[in-house]
């Protein structure tokens, strides 16, 4: 237990906390569509499955999907008795933690040994062997090892040869966003799956990550699944409920149930399989809804939004009021800038230097008068949502109030928009 205490993080679960539960009866194909042969490999297979697909396609949210499905632990029980399940999610707009190599080691290593607790000891005695003074009783700090020794540790574990015998499938999300090398990522999970004699934990893993060079060289010749090419009927479904949903509100002369499902079927053929660019036009045509806009105008207004997810951010961020226009480039470039995740509060304290328009509430807690720190967060948060575009998104604490309410990028891609200098000159 101590061990594992020592090898967690407190961000570790952040990014599988923050990505959206799959909509009802979406992505199920995974398991019961021939052509795609997962349910196989879960009970037989030896390969790397790899998951590739646009940015926004709903990579993470499949990931999920499939680390929580019954189905997932129940295909793989039809092999071993003794199965384990991990999982990790790289997060480039988390902690450092998040995206490094590090912290995906300590991450799996950890999960193992919850898993397997009599392999425990073969990491307590790497503690001893490597103690040089760091910790207390002659016991090194796992959470200051290094990643070579971490490694180290995580391959004498799972590739021990005596005592214990089980299955543990890994579910690693993410790969574009590890901070460091692509090919160096994508050639450690090769290395690290490969069998050697006698190892009694057989281990398999299924990755994802966008479609980049040193992912496509290293699992060549594996299974690999182009979600985009597969979630057509997901995003009907999907774009079918968020509608059916607002009905209520649907002019008179768009009652009909074919007019409705015409609108349905352009937003899915313009999406090209890209679940974010759909999240982001439904909202908008909903929010036309609400403005009482006739079916033909909202026609008009799906076939004004671009279907490039940049061209699409570029066409929300002019939306913003031009006298706003000030604060827009402020608060991006200030989540932007920096290389940990952002609370509200902290959003506040880095605007201070260049806010001169502000009212008493907020002088007063610059002056050090604290009492009025939850009406400066309400403030601020309505200033970001005000004046965003939607590109940044408030996630709420479990654990506190909506000063420590973390402030980040709709997703990766917003960041990745936001990196090109054309987009600062464009504002």
């Amino acid at each position: 237990e101590e061990i594992s205490r020592r090898l967690d993080f407190d961000s570790r679960r952040h990014r599988y906390d923050d990505i959206d539960e799959a909509h009802h009866l979406t992505f199920e194909w995974i398991f019961d569509d021939p052509t795609v042969v997962f349910t196989s490999w879960l009970q037989s297979g030896e390969e790397i499955p790899w998951i590739t697909g646009l940015p926004g396609s709903g990579k993470s949210t499949l990931m999920k999907l499939i680390y929580d499905h019954p189905k997932t632990r129940h295909y793989l029980s039809l092999r071993s008795r003794r199965v384990a399940l991990a999982d990790f999610f790289f997060h480039h707009r988390g902690s450092k933690i998040d995206r490094s190599f590090a912290g995906l080691l300590r991450a799996l290593l950890l999960q193992i040994l919850d898993a397997f607790p009599e392999l425990s000891p073969i990491v307590g005695a790497m503690q001893v062997q490597g103690y040089s003074g760091a910790g207390a009783r002659g016991v090194s700090k796992i959470e200051t090892w290094p990643p070579s020794k971490l490694k180290r540790a995580l391959y004498a574990v799972a590739k021990q040869t005596r005592g214990l015998a089980g299955h543990i499938c890994f579910f690693v999300d993410g790969l574009d966003e590890f901070e460091g090398d692509g090919s160096e990522i994508a050639s450690f999970f090769s290395d690290f799956l490969r069998p050697v004699p006698d190892q009694m934990l057989k281990m398999k893993a299924c990755l994802s990550s966008r479609p980049h060079n040193a992912f496509q060289d290293e699992f060549r010749g594996c299974p690999s699944l182009s979600i985009h090419e597969k979630t057509k009927n997901d995003i009907f479904r999907y774009v079918a409920f968020r509608f059916g949903a607002a009905k209520g509100d649907w002019p008179l002369s768009s009652s009909n149930d074919f007019t409705l499902e015409r609108l349905i079927n352009q937003v899915v053929t313009r999406a090209s399989g890209v679940f974010l660019w759909v999240r982001l036009v439904v909202n908008q045509l909903l929010q036309s809804l609400t403005d009482r806009d006739t079916i033909s105008e909202l026609e008009e207004r799906l076939n004004e939004l671009p279907e490039d997810l940049e061209d699409l951010y570029k066409r929300m961020l002019r939306q913003t009021r031009p006298r706003h226009l000030r604060d827009t480039m402020l608060l991006l470039q200030i989540v932007q800038s920096t290389c940990q995740p952002l609370v509200v509060i902290d959003i506040c304290d880095a605007a201070q230097p260049f806010e001169t328009t502000m009212s008493s509430p907020w002088f007063d807690y610059w002056s050090g008068n604290f009492s009025k720190t939850a009406e400066i967060c309400q403030s601020m948060s309505g200033r970001i949502k005000s004046r965003c575009g939607g590109l940044l998104e408030i996630q709420g604490s479990e654990t506190g109030g909506l000063e420590v309410s973390t402030v980040q990028f709709l997703h990766q891609t917003v960041k990745d928009f936001l990196a090109r200098k054309y987009v600062w000159e464009d504002i």
